[in-house]
């Protein structure tokens, strides 16, 4: 049979406060069956709480982009290579973020969410850091987006036109021009140049520094040439 904890109970566990572990059963992050007014989790599902919360500290800074690729179609194997980490835990780590997602959609009392990626998700797939680029990209209508406001203005960017925008990249997960300069002996100015030079990469107008994106093939392409120079 299968264990049932109070709230209380499962904060121990879980090493939080009781007001917490409420948050938390609210935003749909850990469910629990209601009785008589209380709130009764399962030894499952505390464990499987811990397991995402693990998973989702083990890859910050990756879930978001992990996420689209996982929603655009991408293979597990590929973006498995890319995280570096077992597929069990990527796949948690995304399933966590996917709730946070869910609790952020409902905050701004938006229920239709399909449709949409959020501005830093496309920052993420996009390996930039500034926002001005995303602003770039959607006044000059190479992606298509509306504003919300949650204290700070947000940007929903429609799934469909970011697709449309990535095309045969769209499955791809994408390197920096110093990603490459670390993989190879090339400057990033000496990368940007070949890149140039040999039409690669995606050129990502606004941005200072690795101002291109790279897929896996060009990637191989450039650590070739830097092991025939050396």
């Amino acid at each position: 049979m299968t264990q049932m904890f109070t709230s209380k109970e499962a904060a121990h566990l879980l090493r939080v406060d009781p007001k917490s572990v409420r948050r938390y059963i609210e935003r749909g992050w850990l469910k629990a069956e209601s009785l008589n007014g209380n709130f009764q989790i399962s030894e499952e599902q505390v464990l499987l709480f811990n397991q995402k919360t693990n998973a989702r500290q083990l890859l910050e800074g990756l879930a978001e982009e992990l996420y689209v690729l996982r929603r655009h179609g991408t293979s597990s194997s590929t973006y498995q290579q890319l995280a570096n980490h077992s597929l069990e835990a990527i796949n948690l780590a995304i399933d966590r973020y996917e709730e946070e997602r869910c609790s952020f959609f409902k905050a701004l009392k938006i229920n239709e969410r399909t449709p949409f990626l959020l501005g830093k998700e496309v920052a993420a797939r996009l390996k930039i850091r500034d926002y001005h680029v995303i602003d770039r990209l959607i006044e000059e209508n190479q992606i298509k987006a509306r504003s919300v406001y949650n204290g700070k203005k947000t940007y929903l960017i429609l799934d469909e036109s970011f697709k449309k925008y990535l095309g045969a990249n769209l499955n791809e997960p994408f390197y920096t021009s110093r990603h490459v300069s670390e993989k190879t002996r090339f400057s990033v100015n000496a990368v940007d140049r070949i890149a140039l030079k040999h039409r690669l990469g995606r050129k990502i107008v606004g941005t200072k520094n690795s101002s291109y994106l790279f897929v896996s093939e060009e990637v191989a392409f450039f650590t070739s040439i830097s092991q025939q120079k050396h």
